[in-house]
């Protein structure tokens, strides 16, 4: 049996899963304090359950997107070292800190780095008060000497360091010091939710757990303590499995989650979720974070509901609903008073909707349908919109890149709470047929439950230089000048299975996919001097084989 729990922002979904079959299901709200919400939902999950039968343990969390975009992040010293050619104030964020010295893009380092003002980073930024660190070098995963020399000089002053290379191994200096930045920023708050939900699990002698991706696959809890940058958009991409398993659609769609504090917007082509092929963009901070492509808006159903000059606002605030004790009325409420939902305070629900109803000079029991109506009209915007933006440029899957695809959605699927309420407004909207499957108000849940592992891996081979990297595991060996394109791809797939195993993991090459290789010839004169091979590798993603009994 699998445990799958979706930590949102509101609250805690859980499902216990045998085989195909939900065996249980809990949805418990968010109140007080995080760790004792997630005690609450473990011990009502696990209730009754033979705990000695549960394989795995499988969550998700909204924890560090919601850090990103509310601004929550721990102060961070970026050393940066950019080499030549660039502006500096471009690249920087956090509390920068540049130091000269420079690596081509072959990883020949032409300049070499000036240690004493290295050291003077220590004190710069324990004067500062910061304990996270993050050191990020142009081309360093042509060649980590630079990032690698300054982790051994400063590891010993800092709580976490993150180290670029080991974050992505894709050209792109921005977005991998972005990265590198994210990950350091976050690396306590995620780490301090993984102790706490292991102490709950260890309780009741469960070891085996895993989070969530924004790539939809999830990795050990172990692994992304150091990784953390991984799990933005956690929840989301959980959302994005859970409606194609409990949906099972194979044409183009459009996929809604709508949450107490989001409603997160996804697309398929031909039944694959689209994918982002350079990396999230996360507020300001553009990122290699590999994810499926997901746009969050601040429409949910505790968001706060206004009227101005006649005009109603629904969210993007987030507050509180009068039925939870407080002081503004959201959907929540109106759900509420038409029996949508209960609350522990319907008077107060009661009295919001009343007020609502003045101010709209309508009746109070045609406030939901109002609300419902106007929801409808906002997601109905933000859908058109994304459908323009992705049309003008060429498709991208997890597994491949679709010229002159353009996506025309057959059906939408909505999940979470309020789907029910909000199908039939929002199909008289967009004029597409609506799919509400079973077990909608815990999708999340049961996405997350059944994802697979995954992992992905880029390989570089230099021949001329006689050097191999895969930097996202640290890995480097010198080959000869009669390494070829095979050779690569052998030792690509057994880094590969290694890193897998390191989560207790075991694979084969049939779960293995290439989705990018290629091979540049170096020429000098009239003669060819080496090659350059790149390859990237990811485990395919999916759903676990031994639940679908595939």
């Amino acid at each position: 049996m699998l445990i799958g729990i979706d930590v949102g922002g509101t609250n805690i979904d859980a499902v216990i899963i045998d085989g195909m079959e939900v065996k249980k299901k809990v949805k418990v709200p968010i109140l007080g304090e995080l760790s004792s919400s997630i005690t609450n939902a473990f011990e009502k999950i696990t209730e009754g359950s033979d705990l000695s039968v549960i394989e795995r343990v499988n969550l998700s969390t909204t924890l560090c997107t919601n850090a990103v975009v509310e601004n929550k992040l721990n102060a961070v010293g970026m050393i940066l070292i950019p080499g030549i050619g660039l502006n500096r104030e471009f690249f920087s964020c956090g509390e920068a800190f540049f130091l000269d010295g420079y690596i081509d893009h072959r990883g020949t380092v032409c300049r070499m780095l000036d240690l004493n003002k290295a050291r003077e980073a220590i004190s710069y930024f324990k004067n500062r008060g910061m304990n996270y660190l993050g050191i990020s070098g142009k081309f360093s995963v042509r060649n980590p000497e630079f990032e690698l020399k300054l982790y051994d000089m400063y590891r010993d002053f800092f709580k976490h360091i993150s180290i670029a290379h080991r974050l992505s191994g894709r050209l792109n200096y921005l977005r991998r010091t972005h990265t590198t930045y994210l990950n350091a920023a976050v690396w306590q708050l995620f780490r301090d939710f993984s102790c706490e939900f292991k102490r709950v699990a260890g309780r009741r002698n469960i070891e085996n757990i895993f989070i969530s991706k924004a790539d939809g696959g999830v990795s050990s809890l172990d692994y992304a303590v150091e990784m953390p940058v991984e799990t933005i958009l956690s929840g989301p991409s959980a959302s994005v499995m859970g409606a194609m398993i409990l949906s099972g659609i194979k044409e183009d769609a459009v996929i809604l989650d709508i949450g107490g504090t989001t409603t997160d917007l996804s697309f398929f082509s031909d039944g694959v979720p689209l994918f982002v092929p350079d990396g999230i963009d996360i507020g300001r901070y553009k990122t290699l974070i590999r994810a499926f492509y997901i746009k969050s808006l601040g429409l949910g159903g505790d968001s706060k509901i206004t009227v101005k000059n006649g005009v109603v606002l629904i969210g993007p605030e987030r507050v509180p609903p009068a039925g939870f004790g407080g002081e503004f009325p959201t959907p929540t409420d109106c759900f509420a008073h038409s029996g949508i939902l209960q609350v522990p305070f319907e008077e107060r629900s009661a009295r919001a909707v009343l007020e609502l109803s003045v101010k709209l000079g309508i009746e109070k029991e045609d406030v939901t349908d109002f609300v419902l109506r106007r929801m409808a009209q906002i997601i109905k915007s933000i859908v058109t919109r994304e459908l323009d933006l992705i049309n003008q440029r060429p498709v991208y899957t997890v597994k491949e890149v679709l010229y002159g695809k353009k996506i025309q959605p057959k059906v939408m699927v909505i999940i979470g709470g309020p789907a029910q309420a909000l199908a039939p407004y929002i199909e008289e909207e967009l004029g597409l047929p609506v799919i509400v499957p079973e077990n909608f108000e815990v999708a999340n849940a049961i996405g997350v439950c059944l994802s697979k592992t995954t992992r992905f891996i880029t390989l570089e081979a230099d021949t001329e230089k006689g050097i191999l990297m895969v930097p996202e595991e640290g890995f480097k060996m010198s080959i000869g000048k009669n390494f070829g394109l095979q050779n690569a791809r052998a030792i690509a797939y057994k880094i590969l299975k290694d890193a897998m195993k390191k989560q207790n993991i075991e694979i084969g090459d049939g779960d293995i996919e290439i989705i990018e290789e290629s091979v540049f010839n170096m020429v000098r004169g009239f003669y060819r001097t080496g090659q350059i091979i790149r390859l990237r590798l990811q485990t395919k993603p999916g759903f676990i084989r031994s639940v679908l009994n595939e």
